[in-house]
């Protein structure tokens, strides 16, 4: 018993140096924090949808929506102006001029628009698909949580309930 005194004392030396007291001083006994209450439901709904894997998902699923408009705007034809002056400095041919008019249809080839439409979208279902799987994996964590906490809870107050006092 001697020693478990001699123990205490230090430890409440130690205790008190760290809390930047003296440690000459005594600790007050402890008190028990009272329990606290469950968050509801919809507080910890609202908590997983601003989750930041989930946020993150969403806004890479915005780019690739961004993406797919950009494919689908391939299908428009593209026009391409060019001119070009050739300066002959030898003497030799007479300086000319040229202006080249392009015109690119890529809806003759249908095929090759309509892919890169169709892997964008595949794409953007994917990462949409990843972010409803990653938001129910974070609800089922959160009720199983949530179950332990209020299990734990629930053996909490029969121990101090019941089995204490009456063991007393």
């Amino acid at each position: 018993t001697a020693k478990a005194r001699q123990t205490e004392t230090v430890s409440q030396g130690t205790l008190n140096v760290v809390m930047g007291l003296d440690p000459v001083t005594l600790v007050p006994a402890l008190e028990p924090p009272p329990l606290s209450d469950l968050p509801e439901n919809a507080e910890s709904t609202a908590s997983v949808a601003q989750h930041p894997q989930l946020r993150a998902l969403y806004s890479f699923a915005e780019a690739l929506e961004a993406g797919e408009d950009r494919a689908k705007a391939a299908w428009l034809p593209d026009f391409t102006l060019k001119y070009r002056y050739n300066r002959r400095y030898d003497g030799l041919m007479p300086n000319n001029s040229e202006v080249m008019l392009g015109v690119e249809l890529p809806f003759l080839f249908f095929w090759q628009p309509q892919g890169r439409v169709a892997e964008a979208h595949a794409h953007t279902e994917e990462v949409r698909s990843q972010a409803r799987q990653t938001e129910n994996e974070l609800k089922l964590k959160l009720l199983k949580t949530r179950s332990e906490a209020e299990s734990l809870r629930t053996q909490l107050l029969n121990f101090s309930n019941q089995i204490i006092p009456q063991a007393q």
